[in-house]
């Protein structure tokens, strides 16, 4: 049961990676001068799919071979890594905010 909710943490913070991938896409976007309806996102399947499994893989097979640690490091690292994506998300979020034009006719 316990590798059920690290694949659940490892697939959340992933995807939260694509979200991240999409947000400086965005303001890249923005920076550059293109419309607010140009698209800006970026493929999930390569990295939802292969990375979430592979981390698992390692995980678990380290459970199983007696090095209970490498479990942990692995849901440590997707931890630490999920939090700088949060606060990357909501920076770049607030920064789009901050930048969004405003007037008559727009």
């Amino acid at each position: 049961m316990r590798w059920l909710l690290l694949l659940v943490l490892l697939t959340v913070v992933w995807f939260l990676a694509h979200v991240a991938e999409s947000a400086r896409r965005k303001m890249g976007n923005r920076r550059r001068g293109l419309p607010p309806e140009t698209p800006a996102t970026a493929s999930i399947l390569p990295g939802m799919i292969m990375l979430p499994l592979g981390f698992l893989a390692v995980a678990v097979g380290g459970d199983a071979y007696g090095a209970p640690w490498v479990y942990r490091v692995v849901a440590v690292g997707h931890l630490i890594y999920g939090a700088i994506l949060l606060i990357y998300i909501a920076v770049t979020i607030m920064r789009l905010r901050r930048q969004m034009p405003t007037g008559p006719g727009i």
